[in-house]
């Protein structure tokens, strides 16, 4: 008989055939092949392929749920120029690693309440990972949405974690290019930078930009790195193209209509995963909370 633990767990032990209603391209699968010999179910190939809406998938495993809360930096320097766009140029130096202005910053920090506010009426278990990235308006919205020293002592500050496959599509404009592992350390101690990062912005180029398939190859490797984190509830500090890139393949009515993600807009979703690899699906996508729309 089960316990009522067992019943709320996160972790549901999955049929042996499971139909996702909602599969969209970026649910990737291992193809299952029974084993004529054992009867036993075998990986067939190590290539993955896209489940359209409606396939059988086979599966025997654990499947984990996550909760994320996928958060846009607040109103930041180039923000304000693009928007006037009075000549406003991308390339220039001004508009390097840009970020927040007052505004952005009180944006994040109103965010951050937010979410907390949700959470304690909505969710069993507290924000316990912020998953950033290393530009600074991102870092700067995440520590001010979330700040290491709360005043409410009942519950632990989340870890701050920066990965670096989070940040906007780069190339060209220069507010996307980031500042050296170095000085993001020193900037910010209370935040745990990841050891793959290089020193040096190695991947932007002034002569040629990311394509939208090239933000969402990371977005497929990011999701990769989230399903090995021992996290359930996780807010994903990013950008606007790296969001609706996400989104769009994921959970594509979450942006219907032509809508752009803004700034502190806050989109809440459900990431399933499974602890041999075979499953990974986003779903449930909705809007939380409207940001800035200048």
């Amino acid at each position: 008989m089960k316990s009522n633990n067992d019943e709320e767990s996160e972790k549901i032990r999955a049929p042996s055939t499971k139909i996702y209603q909602n599969a969209s391209p970026m649910d990737i699968e291992k193809e299952v092949v029974p084993n004529k010999k054992t009867g036993a179910s075998t990986t067939g190939s190590d290539k993955y392929h896209w489940t359209p809406p409606g396939q059988t998938v086979l599966s025997n495993s654990i499947i984990t749920k996550k909760t994320l809360f996928f958060i846009r930096h607040g109103i930041a320097r180039h923000n304000i120029a693009s928007h006037a766009n009075q000549g406003f140029d991308p390339t220039d130096e001004y508009f390097f690693d840009s970020p927040l202005n007052w505004k952005g910053q009180k944006q994040a920090e109103l965010t951050g309440d937010k979410i907390r506010k949700y959470i304690s009426n909505v969710e069993s278990n507290a924000l316990d990972l912020v998953v950033v990235s290393p530009l600074t308006r991102c870092l700067q919205t995440a520590t001010a949405a979330f700040p290491q020293r709360s005043s409410d002592q009942s519950t632990s500050p989340p870890l701050i974690f920066c990965h670096d496959g989070l940040r906007e599509a780069y190339g060209i404009h220069t507010a996307d290019r980031r500042r050296t592992r170095s000085e993001l350390k020193e900037k910010w101690p209370m935040v745990h930078f990841d050891q793959n990062m290089t020193e040096k912005d190695e991947a932007w180029r002034s002569d040629k930009r990311e394509t939208v398939d090239d933000v969402s190859r990371r977005a497929v490797a990011f999701f990769q790195w989230l399903a090995h984190r021992p996290e359930t509830n996780i807010a994903i500090v990013s950008h606007g193209i790296w969001i609706e890139c996400c989104l769009r393949h994921h959970c594509p009515s979450s942006l219907s209509g032509g809508r752009r993600v803004y700034n502190c807009d806050v989109f809440k979703g459900e990431f399933y995963h499974d602890e041999t690899e075979t499953t990974r699906k986003l779903q449930n996508t909705m809007l939380l909370t409207s940001g800035c729309i200048f």
